[in-house]
């Protein structure tokens, strides 16, 4: 926003809206990255990583196009801002892929054995045995009366 210089005939309430928004939805981004917050956490459009992935992909295309109908002071600054919004988007599609092949309930489940594990207590025989821990037979030790 600060590095702008629009052209003539611009309307300037709706550029610099869309670039606010920009910098809120990117500070957004970072919170929800990084699992703060209860209205991130519990948010069904932020942790569903399908459509997080949309998210990311439109803010990078918005960003695109703000970056390419504004002028800059120099090239080097467009050319910041191209790049970091096609990663952007690059990481956005790479969330909506592995949202398609639900990975994201892979890391769910992966987590709650970690939890588990790190409370000290014990995964269920099924998932014990996937994760080819030895599950001990209950009668081994068994005295027969």
């Amino acid at each position: 926003m600060a590095i702008e210089d629009l052209p003539d005939g611009v309307n300037e309430a709706v550029r610099y809206s869309l670039s606010l928004y920009l910098v809120v939805m990117c500070f957004i981004s970072v919170l929800t990255e990084l699992e703060w917050f209860s209205f991130i956490i519990n948010s069904r459009l932020l942790t569903n990583w399908i459509s997080r992935g949309f998210v990311y992909i439109f803010m990078a295309i918005l960003s695109i196009d703000q970056a390419s109908l504004g002028e800059t002071t120099n090239q080097r600054e467009l050319d910041f801002i191209t790049t970091i919004s096609y990663l952007f988007g690059a990481i956005g599609l790479g969330y909506t892929v592995m949202g398609v092949f639900c990975m994201q309930l892979w890391l769910k489940k992966l987590r709650e054995e970690h939890q588990i594990r790190f409370k000290g207590g014990r995964l269920k025989k099924r998932d014990a045995a996937r994760n080819g821990e030895v599950i001990p037979n209950p009668f081994d030790n068994a005295e027969i009366a």
